[in-house]
Order: C-alpha cells, then sequence, then structure tokens
C-alpha cells in the first residue's frame, strides 16, 4: 500500500531486495476475493518451493478465477514467493509482523506513566529471553 516505499529504499540502499509480507498481500487479496479456495491459494503460491509448482497453482487460480490470477500477477514473483526468493540473504520467511507482534504484547503497558512503561517492557522481554534460552 505504501507505494513510494520501495522507490525510497533503492535510492538509499540500491540493489537491495525487496519482498512483500505475505500476510498482507493476502489480507489485501482477501478484501477483494472473499472465495475461501482463492484465499488459501495466496498461501499454497507464497509456500511453493519450485517455480513449477508455484506456476501450476498460478494456472490453477486463473482457471478458477481470472481477477483473483491479475491480481497476485502484479506482484513479482520475487517479492513474495518462496519459489523464486534470491539464495543471497538465506532467509525465506514470507511474513515480517514481529513489530506487529511485539507491539500487540506491550499493548496493555502503554497507558502506564513513561518510566514504568519502560520497565514494564524491559522485564517482558527479560521473561521472554529467558523463557527462550536454549
Amino acid at each position: 500500500m505504501q507505494k513510494g516505499l520501495i522507490p525510497a529504499l533503492q535510492e538509499v540502499m540500491p540493489g537491495v531486495e525487496h519482498r512483500f509480507c505475505v500476510w498482507h498481500l493476502w489480507k489485501n487479496f482477501c478484501k477483494m476475493f472473499k472465495d475461501k479456495q482463492l484465499k488459501d491459494v495466496v498461501w499454497v503460491c507464497a509456500k511453493s518451493t519450485t517455480p513449477q509448482q508455484f506456476n501450476t497453482e498460478m494456472d490453477k487460480l486463473k482457471a478458477m478465477n481470472n481477477s483473483a490470477w491479475d491480481y497476485l500477477s502484479k506482484f513479482p514473483p520475487n517479492t513474495w514467493s518462496r519459489a523464486y526468493f534470491s539464495e543471497q540473504p538465506k532467509v525465506d520467511t514470507l511474513c515480517n509482523n514481529n513489530c506487529e507482534a511485539f507491539n500487540a504484547k506491550i499493548l496493555k503497558y502503554r497507558g502506564k506513566p513513561i518510566l514504568k512503561m519502560l520497565e514494564e517492557i524491559r522485564s517482558y522481554i527479560m521473561r521472554n529471553m529467558a523463557s527462550n534460552k536454549r
């Protein structure tokens, strides 16, 4: 939705690969296409691991609904499907909602005075790190 973000990023960091968060792409897709089968195809395409699998699923989508296929075809596959991700970054994450998940977790601390809020967030992070320590 933030169309100026990609050109700005390329200006500041030329050649950096850009990927879309599939969850956000899917949510926007769901606003236009209500059919559950169509909604599921987005994730199948995104999770495809080979170009052949991706193309097969996109062909199925085109047979089901040409408008849905047109919508997804606007996005280059290397920005949202594992099948086309570059191997350079060594990560194949489809969603980048870490920030949103964190914000949801700290929601209960936001109404507190700043120092109390920061202390509560610090304590939350420390508890989380300790429970995830291996």
